[in-house]
């Protein structure tokens, strides 16, 4: 059985503002189903934003949880960060979390958002 974490805010609306497949996380999950491999979706919590602090400068967290990311960096991460897109932010570390935790009990498990966390300590990138 294939644990896989999967949020429907994973998906954003499509955009015109740089190369980044928004629908990729609902490719993968649509990919999964067709491929008729037994599967048990799990939906994940938003990670705690004290946990994303931890890592992340807490000025550029807030920047992110106000959708008021600064151009420049917005250009570095190849899109403008808007609420569909901070709510994906702060819900793909917590599938990661949750699949973790899920490989610990299940042998393995998988984040339909992993894969695309490119960020530093006070911005993202693309």
């Amino acid at each position: 059985m294939l644990h896989v974490v999967h949020h429907p805010d994973y998906v954003v609306p499509a955009r015109g503002d740089g190369t980044f497949r928004h629908d990729k996380y609902a490719r993968v999950m649509d990919a999964l189903r067709e491929s008729g491999v037994p599967m048990t979706a799990h939906v994940p919590d938003i990670m705690p934003r004290a946990w994303l602090e931890a890592l992340h400068d807490p000025g550029y967290v807030e920047e992110v949880f106000a959708c008021r990311v600064a151009a420049g960096k917005e250009r570095r991460i190849g899109f403008a960060i808007d609420e569909g897109i901070s709510r994906r932010l702060q819900l793909s570390p917590g599938g990661t979390w949750l699949a973790a935790e899920l490989a610990l009990r299940h042998r393995y498990a998988a984040n339909s958002a992993g894969g695309s966390h490119h960020a530093l300590a006070h911005t993202g990138a693309g």
